[in-house]
């Protein structure tokens, strides 16, 4: 999801930066953040302390803990801090399939 977001994000002339592995100072990144778009896979990666009040937390990243399906986003810790968080699940994945039925309606509409 990362490179077709980044992609999208330049051509609509956004300023963002890309945080990986590598990224020197993550927490810094974080906490300085308007919005935190994850999609690592990392359970409960980001957790309330790393982010700045008011921030939009858009969780993309699935893992498992044990039979419970996660996100990058630790919710609870993040909920009283964030001023607009997805939760995962039923966030962001019910809202990719339903971009996917549009796509494809419109799709078949166009070639009518």
């Amino acid at each position: 999801m990362g490179k077709p977001l980044a992609m999208w994000l330049l051509k609509e002339k956004v300023s963002f930066s890309i945080l990986d592995k590598n990224t020197l100072d993550l927490n810094s990144f974080l906490f300085k953040a308007d919005i935190v778009i994850s999609g690592v896979g990392k359970p409960k990666l980001i957790t309330g302390d790393l982010i700045k009040t008011g921030a939009i937390l858009i969780d993309a990243g699935t893992s498992e803990i044990g039979q419970k399906i996660t996100g990058d986003i630790d919710f609870n810790s993040c909920i009283q801090k964030a001023s607009l968080i997805t939760p995962t699940p039923g966030g962001v994945g019910p809202l990719t399939v339903a971009m996917l039925f549009k796509n494809l309606i419109d799709l078949i509409k166009s070639n009518q």
